[in-house]
């Protein structure tokens, strides 16, 4: 897509700092001041609730990652499988967190403060993705087909899509 080229520092600086990518770092700064000596309940609760947001975006991005695999015959690694693989296996879900954190018991004001952190949490993340939603409409995005293979599944797919019958 384009992003994957070498900079310098001084370019790298510039990319990082940029305009364009402020809305980036704004959200792991308010991520960072919900975390910073905070009980290792919201620690916790912020934590996971970025790993329910990367499940999302992921489980999502991965089915258009591997549309555009189809015919455009190029690995998205960060959209596709690849990442959403990494993403699963780093889960805490095992059966003894799962038991630990259930047996928990905390205050009701813990628990109202938790499940405020989570909603803005996921605020922050809806932010986040619009910025890049707005970015990417607005990018010229160029992909080189082989057009003898796109015609090929092109062919394919309308014809295991559609059955003509002949009268």
């Amino acid at each position: 897509m384009g992003y994957d080229k070498s900079l310098d520092f001084t370019g790298a600086l510039q990319v990082i700092w940029s305009k364009e990518l402020k809305c980036s770092r704004q959200t792991f700064y308010e991520i960072y001041r919900y975390t910073y000596k905070a009980n290792p309940i919201y620690k916790f609760v912020v934590m996971e609730a970025i790993e329910a947001i990367a499940d999302i975006f992921l489980s999502t991005t991965k089915k258009v990652a591997e549309e555009l695999e189809s015919v455009s015959e190029c690995e998205y690694k960060y959209f596709g499988m690849t990442h959403c693989s990494c993403e699963s296996n780093h889960s805490n879900g095992s059966h003894e967190n799962v038991e630990y954190i259930s047996s928990l018991q905390i205050e009701k004001d813990v628990e109202k403060e938790a499940l405020e952190l989570v909603d803005k949490v996921f605020e922050l993340f809806s932010n986040f993705v619009d910025v890049l939603l707005s970015r990417a409409k607005k990018a010229k995005v160029e992909i080189s087909f082989n057009h003898d293979v796109l015609e090929k599944k092109i062919i394919s797919k309308l014809e295991d899509s559609y059955t003509l019958t002949v009268s």
